[in-house]
């Protein structure tokens, strides 16, 4: 077992980048897409893409504040659990009882 990003557990926000540089705040779900991974990064209401060989994180969708729309301008309240199924990610969303399907 390795830790692929991030750091520190107070070392949190919302920063995209490589290794020990990436910040998530309180990240729940993880999902399987294609060659990467999902991550629900609950408190800052986005999902990223994780490259786990290039240990890379980056934005895919979620606006970054709380909401509640659905399709290519997603937002989110917290989402905390992910899945893949077909060509579909839903998101389960932790303050709003609504389930997101995105791609």
């Amino acid at each position: 077992m390795r830790t692929l990003v991030g750091g520190n557990l107070f070392d949190f926000g919302d920063e995209d980048g490589t290794g020990n540089d990436v910040r998530l705040q309180h990240p729940l779900g993880l999902a399987r897409w294609n060659d990467t991974l999902l991550i629900a990064d609950t408190y800052n209401h986005r999902i990223k893409l994780l490259d786990p060989g290039a240990r890379s994180v980056k934005h895919f969708v979620g606006s970054g504040k709380s909401g509640q729309a659905d399709g290519a301008k997603s937002s989110f309240y917290e989402p905390g659990g992910l899945s893949v199924a077909g060509d579909r990610l839903y998101v389960a969303d932790t303050n709003i009882m609504r389930f997101a399907s995105l791609i």
